[in-house]
């Protein structure tokens, strides 16, 4: 009987963890950037909307000549924390790549979203310069 309430607690303390809905507007952390050389922008931009595809986001709006790309995380996408999520990716004349990422969603600190996105970031700006995930 006493393993059973045992258990019983252990699944309900599991079950009850307590998160809160935080959200990130793009422009609330800042962005990721990095250099390309302006010769390469439109390769990059291409690279970009592969990227995005990969990670799950579907892109919204597409301007190429403005080197601005606006995605939103699909809404198939498989369960993860970063579901609901909207990412820029903008690429200059002179070369200057820059990544935003934000969303809403139940997390358990606002910590754990920048995290999130933090790492989203990363991986975009990665794959948007060419670069192998993690350098």
């Amino acid at each position: 009987m006493r393993l059973l309430t045992v258990a019983a607690l252990v699944s309900c303390v599991a079950a009850c963890a307590v998160t809160q809905t935080y959200s990130l507007r793009p422009d609330d952390l800042p962005a990721r950037v990095g250099q390309i050389d302006p010769s390469e922008r439109v390769a990059a931009w291409n690279r970009a909307i592969e990227v995005l595809m990969q990670q799950g986001y579907e892109p919204q709006v597409l301007n190429q000549d403005a080197g601005y790309i606006s995605a939103k995380m699909r809404n198939n996408a498989p369960e993860d924390a970063l579901v609901g999520t909207r990412a820029i990716i903008k690429i200059t004349p002179q070369g200057k790549v820059s990544v935003e990422v934000g969303g809403v969603g139940n997390y358990a600190s606002g910590s754990e979203l920048e995290s999130y996105i933090d790492s989203m970031k990363s991986t975009l700006l990665e794959g948007t310069l060419g670069q192998p995930p993690g350098t």
